[in-house]
């Protein structure tokens, strides 16, 4: 009788035990949002991603070329700055695509690997020369991601384009028409160009790479230019800035970031605007 009384007991205490041990599911970590980003040189796109979240699939390509016309050069730089991939790779084409994905693994900037979610993300593509399989990068953060195999082919595509690796300023334009504001402002800085609020590039008005970079929400209403030249010289890859020749005929010595004082040695500048609401 009294084994009898025991068995309920110990039964009831596994059973108590067992469900102590239960596990609460573990949060999915948000690989975009909640990883330390490998670089912030393109936060800014995240305003145009939420408004691509919300508007209608079939103007999300047009709104982003309006915004981001120049999208692949900047995607194709930053990630050779992180060395995400090798200084001398040929980026042969980048896609974008814009979704939603789960059980996706993305690296940090510490490289610590991360397997969660992101919600309504633009991802880059780069498809580079000798490579078997493309390379994807979330746009806002440029975390390197993994997804499962046909993942990223189901999203929504936003267009592709073969990315602009070397250009020459040419007569009346500045460095937004080959590049975005971003890169524009990194260029500016790596290379010593000089940085005007306004559009007059009087002396009273420079500023430096920093209040640039915090000019750009607004810069809708504040124009920020850059001091370029026609005949000026950028190559991406190997990372030079070639000045225009001289009005003398002397051709300059490539350069990684000399500034030029003698104004009459140089052709009539052309400077850089940029307007977020309309991007030449």
């Amino acid at each position: 009788m009294k084994n009898r009384m025991l068995l309920p007991i110990i039964v009831a205490m596994v059973v108590v035990f067992v469900g102590g041990c239960s596990k609460k599911p573990v949060p999915s970590i948000d690989v975009v949002n909640g990883v330390t980003a490998v670089s912030n040189a393109l936060s800014g796109v995240r305003a145009t991603i939420n408004e691509l979240a919300v508007m209608s699939p079939a103007d999300r390509s047009a709104r982003l070329q309006r915004d981001w016309p120049h999208l692949g050069e900047d995607v194709v730089y930053y990630v050779r700055a992180a060395h995400e991939i090798p200084s001398d790779a040929v980026v042969e084409r980048v896609e974008f695509f814009f979704g939603s994905l789960e059980h996706v693994t993305a690296g940090d900037l510490a490289l610590i690997q991360h397997e969660g979610h992101a919600n309504n993300q633009l991802i880059a593509r780069l498809h580079v020369r000798g490579r078997a399989t493309p390379l994807d990068f979330f746009v806002q953060c440029l975390n390197g991601m993994v997804a499962p195999v046909g993942a990223v082919e189901h999203l929504q595509p936003l267009g592709s384009s073969v990315p602009a690796q070397r250009f020459t300023i040419a007569d009346r334009q500045g460095l937004v028409t080959y590049v975005d504001y971003p890169l524009a402002i990194s260029l500016a800085e790596r290379f010593h160009l000089l940085l005007y609020r306004g559009r007059k590039m009087a002396a009273r008005d420079r500023i430096t790479p920093d209040e640039a970079r915090r000019l750009e929400p607004d810069a809708a209403r504040v124009q920020v230019t850059v001091k370029v030249h026609p005949g000026d010289r950028f190559d991406l890859v190997a990372g030079t800035y070639t000045p225009a020749h001289s009005r003398t005929g002397h051709h300059r010595a490539p350069t990684a970031g000399r500034k030029n004082h003698n104004k009459a040695a140089r052709k009539a500048p052309t400077a850089l605007h940029k307007n977020n609401k309309k991007r030449r």
